[in-house]
């Protein structure tokens, strides 16, 4: 958007006609006090609108959050269960384990793993 003034000494009707050859779009302002201060009523209401919805959204998400994570969790589950038992032919009665071990204890987790499962996959 770009703001141009003329002044109406004969410029104004060569300047349309030029910027409306080159594609733009000429209007008129008219300053009017009254519509500034309303739209500046308007812009402050808007905001407390927003703040009031930012808020009540703050609240349904730190209400919501626990249920999203236990749902997500779930659908975690039950696709380590699919991909188990459809991809590598598992039997439905095994047992999924997710680890963390620490950083230090990493080696001998992995080592008891190797001795339990045996050297299928690394």
């Amino acid at each position: 958007m770009f703001r141009c003034t003329l002044h109406p000494i004969g410029l104004k009707g060569s300047f349309k006609v030029r910027a409306r050859e080159k594609i733009f779009q000429v209007r008129d302002f008219k300053h009017s006090p009254e519509a500034q201060e309303s739209r500046k009523e308007e812009l402050e209401k808007l905001l407390q609108d927003q703040e009031a919805m930012r808020t009540s959204l703050l609240q349904w998400c730190y209400a919501s959050y626990n249920e999203v994570f236990s749902s997500w969790m779930y659908l975690c589950a039950v696709r380590v269960f699919v991909e188990s038992i459809f991809i590598y032919g598992m039997p439905p009665s095994f047992l999924s384990v997710v680890l963390a071990p620490s950083a230090k204890g990493e080696k001998k987790v992995r080592s008891i793993l190797e001795e339990l499962c045996g050297n299928v996959n690394r």
